[in-house]
C-alpha cells in the first residue's frame, strides 16, 4: 500500500473513482478482489489512507517516487503481510507496522483475504519542514524516526496495545464536520507516540518469518484447503515439508493467527456454507466433502460456528 497522489506506477491496477479537494477515492484490481482506498491530505507531505480490501493479493508499483519515505499501517480486521528481501513481517488485528522506503516491501499479501486498516504515508523531506512550525513544543523528528527502522530491516511491528486502540479507534469513528483537524491531531499525537517508543528489534522479530517459513505455510495451507476431505494429521505436515512441529506450529499461528487445526475446522466449514448456499447438494453430502462422516458431528459443529443448523442456514440464505 503505497503512495497514490504518484498514480504513474499504478496506471496498470488503480481506478480513481472520485476526486475533490477533500479527498480521493481509488479501486485498486489485485487479481484475486480488489481495494478501496480512501486519500486524504493531512499536511504538506502527509496523507491518510482508509483501506478496505477483499482480495489476497495486493498490487504494489514497480517504481517507487522516492525512498525517503516513512509508511505507517494499523491493521483493524484481517491480517497483512509484508514480503521484504530476507524476511516476511505479520500484522494482525491491532497490531501498527512502521515501515521505511529505504527497505522496501517487495511483495504483500492479506492470507484471509480480506483487509481493513488506516495508512498514513509520509514524504520525509516535505512534511519535516511542515510539522516543524505547527505547534510551538511539539518535536518530531521524521529522520531520526527513519533511523531507528535501519536496525530492524526497515520494519518495525509494535503489537496491539492500549495506547496505539485509543489513537486510532477515534480515527474510525471521527465526525466528519471536524475530519480535516481531527486527522492532524491524531497524526501528531500518533508521530509523538512513535518518538518515544523504543524499536527494540527482539519485539519486532516475533512477527517476522523467514522466506523458507513463509513458503512453507502457504504450502501448508495449500494442501489444507485442496484436500478438505482427508484427515491429514500434524505429523503428517511436519514430515512432509521437513519442518519440526513448534516450528511449523508458530509460523501458521503468525500467518493465520489461529492454530492449524482451529483454522482448518473453521475454513471447513466456511466453504461448507457457501456449498448451503450455492449448490443443492444434501448435508450428507456436503459434510463429506469437508471432512465430516457423520453428519450429526458436522450439525453440531456448524451450529458451533454459524449459530445455526445447516438446514436452517440454507432456508435463511
Amino acid at each position: 500500500m503505497m503512495k497514490l497522489e504518484c498514480e504513474q506506477p499504478y496506471c496498470n491496477y488503480i481506478e480513481v473513482l472520485h476526486r475533490d479537494d477533500e479527498k480521493t477515492i481509488y479501486r485498486m484490481n489485485c487479481g484475486d478482489g480488489d481495494g478501496i482506498m480512501v486519500c486524504y491530505p493531512v499536511f504538506d507531505g502527509v496523507e491518510l489512507y482508509y483501506n478496505d480490501f477483499q482480495a489476497f493479493r495486493c498490487s504494489e508499483p514497480g517504481n517507487r517516487p522516492g525512498t525517503n519515505f516513512l509508511e505507517i499501517n494499523h491493521c483493524r480486521k484481517g491480517r497483512y503481510e509484508c514480503r521484504f528481501k530476507n524476511h516476511f513481517a505479520y500484522l494482525s488485528e491491532g497490531d501498527l507496522a512502521i515501515i521505511g522506503w529505504d527497505f522496501p516491501c517487495d511483495a504483500s499479501r492479506f492470507p484471509l483475504g480480506y483487509y481493513n486498516g488506516i495508512e498514513i504515508l509520509i514524504d520525509i523531506a516535505h512534511a519535516q519542514e511542515h510539522l516543524s512550525c505547527v505547534l510551538e513544543g511539539i518535536e518530531i523528528d521524521l529522520d531520526r524516526l527513519r533511523q531507528k527502522l535501519s536496525g530492524n530491516g526497515g520494519c518495525f511491528v509494535l503489537r496491539a496495545t492500549k495506547e496505539i486502540e485509543h489513537i486510532f479507534d477515534e480515527l474510525y469513528h471521527v465526525d466528519p464536520r471536524i475530519q480535516k483537524g481531527y486527522f492532524r491531531i491524531k497524526v501528531l499525537e500518533l508521530l509523538l507516540f512513535l518518538s518515544i517508543t523504543p524499536f527494540d528489534s527482539e519485539r519486532g522479530r516475533r512477527r517476522y518469518l523467514s522466506a523458507r517459513q513463509a513458503r512453507v505455510v502457504e504450502q501448508i495451507h495449500d494442501v489444507l484447503t485442496q484436500n478438505l476431505d482427508q484427515n491429514i494429521t500434524l505429523e503428517d505436515l511436519s514430515k512432509r515439508f521437513d519442518i519440526g512441529m513448534t516450528t511449523m506450529k508458530n509460523c501458521f499461528r503468525a500467518v493465520y493467527g489461529k492454530p492449524i487445526n482451529t483454522w482448518r475446522r473453521e475454513y471447513r466449514l466456511h466453504v461448507a456454507a457457501r456449498m448451503l448456499r450455492e449448490t443443492g447438494k444434501s448435508v450428507l453430502e456436503i459434510a463429506n466433502s469437508v471432512g465430516y462422516e457423520n453428519p450429526s458431528k458436522f450439525s453440531d459443529a456448524f451450529r458451533k460456528q454459524m449459530g445455526v443448523l445447516p438446514l436452517e442456514y440454507r432456508k435463511n440464505n
